[in-house]
């Protein structure tokens, strides 16, 4: 999770946003 959110920090704006959707859809995808 760490790594997660320095890579958004470093992704910056809208793309760390898009990166973060994307990680959430697979991570309910791998759930589901």
């Amino acid at each position: 999770m760490k790594s997660l959110a320095l890579f958004d920090v470093l992704v910056g704006g809208a793309g760390g946003t898009a990166l973060r959707g994307l990680v959430l859809v697979m991570g309910g995808s791998l759930r589901s």
